[in-house]
């Protein structure tokens, strides 16, 4: 399995209707009002109305979402715990 490695990771939300992420590795999960990305250096969180994903490049870790985005929030990686119970 091969796997890719993202170094930089752009957003750009244009006028609150289209939003295009990089650095992307997986859709954690999706519904009406929310978008769960597995991304570059932790996950992501898309919140508003009507969202959808129009296309998703696992290659390069493209995604464009577009809907009326009302929210986007990151939640940085958990560091992973050394020692004998970690």
């Amino acid at each position: 399995m091969e796997e890719s490695v993202f170094r930089n990771q752009v957003l750009t939300l244009s006028g609150g209707k289209t939003l295009t992420i990089s650095g992307i590795k997986d859709i954690i999960g999706f519904g009406d009002g929310e978008i769960m990305l597995d991304a570059e250096g932790g996950r992501i969180t898309v919140e508003g109305d009507e969202l959808k994903i129009q296309s998703l490049t696992k290659e390069d870790g493209n995604i464009l979402i577009t809907g009326e985005i009302t929210g986007i929030f990151r939640s940085p990686e958990a560091k992973k715990k050394r020692g004998f119970f970690g």
